[in-house]
């Protein structure tokens, strides 16, 4: 079953009760020390407006709509080069995520530019630039001629399948979770089974939240403020720790939950099962004689052989008359169920061997004329009117051997 779109949010800027907050009044109104020496009203009062941002465009936007605005946030930038805005610009949608776009927006209409705010961006463009390749560098990409089209895997669709499925779902969910004071109701095990999302897809699913899994366990048992890399983790999780248990709670149910769906589905995935042999192919090594012009013989085709509770041959060379009988009898006769005679390159298989005899014919002329005539009931007891010795059939034919019959 393929991903439901999200519908597009209906606009509601009018609405007094839900509308954009404005950031007029703070345009150009504090300085960076300023910012760090609000006080606690001003502060509280600062943070619940962008609270109420927060829920204003994650409502109304989607992560296909976060792009240009982090990309004009970045301009504005001294530190960010084009080659990262160029990283942005080859983003898929779910990397970017709506968050980036909603907190571009706030800072773009004037917004204070509040620690959080800045480190939270910060951290998304520094994981987007280290998982975009941009080797085409700070210009973009030259037009190319049209080249014929790209054959793309089996491995690259699920990949891509994967990626989707995360961005629409899961990053969507981080997203309204953090919106809604770290509250959500979001299973991820109902979506993979609604989804038909196989147990490979979900085991890269599985390996994309690892990182954030353990990221977040180091900065809630405390990071290494002189490990650089460390450090930045808290740049990038502006969050109080009770909400830090609660974002990692999500991340690690969605790991544990994609672990799960991909064990189920590797446990009850049904064994391809090998595929038979064709009939062409198993008589194809068969030795035998198509014809006799002394004794007017002819054999029988040799795919007849396969699945026949019995096969007459006879040896030209030395006179022998035989009939292989099957160990494994299909009472309704010429079954194609594994049943009865077979055969493996110039062998015939699946006989008994007890009751699987041959003798000599004194009369070649006489008994075979006898045996062309001879009905069900008669073949049963042609080899015991025989007075010659019985001996026993190995299997094998050769290119003096005529099929005469099966049954």
């Amino acid at each position: 079953m393929a991903a439901k779109k999200k519908a597009k949010r209906v606009s509601k800027k009018n609405d007094g009760a839900f509308g954009e907050p404005s950031w007029e009044e703070y345009i150009d109104r504090y300085t960076d020390e300023e910012l760090m020496d609000l006080d606690g009203d001003e502060k509280t009062q600062i943070n619940l407006k962008i609270t109420q941002a927060l829920n204003f465009y994650n409502y109304h936007y989607t992560s296909k709509d976060s792009k240009q605005p982090l990309i004009e946030w970045m301009k504005k930038q001294k530190i960010v080069d084009t080659d990262a805005i160029s990283a942005i610009k080859n983003a898929s949608d779910w990397q970017i995520g709506i968050t980036a776009g909603s907190v571009s927006r706030m800072l773009l209409k004037g917004a204070p530019p509040m620690d959080n705010l800045v480190h939270s961006l910060k951290k998304r463009i520094k994981d987007i630039v280290e998982s975009v390749p941009t080797e085409w560098g700070k210009e973009e990409k030259p037009k190319e001629k049209p080249k014929a089209a790209q054959i793309i895997s089996i491995q690259d669709r699920m990949v891509e399948k994967a990626n989707n499925f995360a961005g629409e779902y899961i990053e969507g969910a981080i997203d309204d979770m953090i919106a809604n004071g770290f509250k959500t109701d979001f299973s991820l095990a109902k979506l993979l089974n609604a989804h038909s999302i196989s147990g490979k897809a979900a085991g890269l699913i599985s390996r994309m939240y690892d990182s954030d899994v353990e990221d977040l366990t180091k900065v809630i048992n405390g990071v290494d403020k002189d490990d650089e890399d460390e450090a930045q983790l808290l740049e990038g999780y502006p969050y109080k720790k009770s909400e830090l248990k609660k974002l990692l709670a999500f991340y690690s149910a969605v790991v544990a939950d994609a672990e799960h769906h991909a064990n189920i589905q590797k446990a009850t995935r049904k064994v391809r099962k090998k595929k038979a042999p064709s009939k062409e192919k198993l008589i194809g090594k068969i030795k035998y004689k198509v014809q006799d012009d002394k004794l007017k013989l002819v054999s029988i085709d040799p795919k007849d052989i396969l699945g026949a509770n019995e096969l007459w041959i006879y040896n030209t060379k030395n006179r022998k008359i035989g009939k292989y009988v099957a160990s494994n009898i299909d009472p309704k006769g010429m079954s194609r169920d594994g049943t009865g005679l077979s055969i493996k390159g110039t062998t015939i298989t699946g006989f008994d061997e007890k009751l699987s005899i041959q003798k000599t014919l004194r009369k070649p002329e006489d008994s075979l004329k006898a045996f062309k005539s001879a009905g069900k009931v008669a073949l049963r007891k042609f080899l015991d009117e025989l007075t010659t010795t019985d001996t026993k059939l190995t299997g094998r034919l050769n290119s003096d051997t005529i099929l005469l019959k099966a049954i």
